[in-house]
């Protein structure tokens, strides 16, 4: 076993383990249960979930796999526009501001 991924939270471990999944590598998730544990306290490296996969072999391509999940998600947490009056930043995904709800 190898691990391939820290994971933020129990969730995002999860989605993790289903990418890999869904690409035929087999893989497990470690230390979600410490998450709740630490919660309001701060993280430490010892307590963050982990995900691992069972095949040695097909480490380079989970490490591809999932360098790509993390450039995805940086580019969905990228910064689209701008509201005209508020001047408050919102993602692509909003076509409304979220805070004063004019439209983009």
């Amino acid at each position: 076993m190898k691990k391939v991924y820290d994971a933020y939270d129990p969730q995002e471990a999860y989605i993790v383990k289903g990418i890999l999944e869904s690409y035929g590598i087999d893989a497990e998730v470690q230390d979600d249960q410490l998450h709740a544990l630490v919660a309001g306290v701060g993280y430490t490296e010892a307590v963050i979930p982990t995900v691992w996969i069972f095949d040695n072999s097909r480490y380079d391509e989970a490490f591809k796999i999932l360098e790509e999940y993390e450039e995805k998600k940086q580019s969905d947490n990228e910064v689209i526009w701008i509201c005209s009056s508020c001047k408050e930043e919102s993602t692509e995904v909003f076509t409304e501001c979220w805070n004063c709800g004019k439209s983009r």
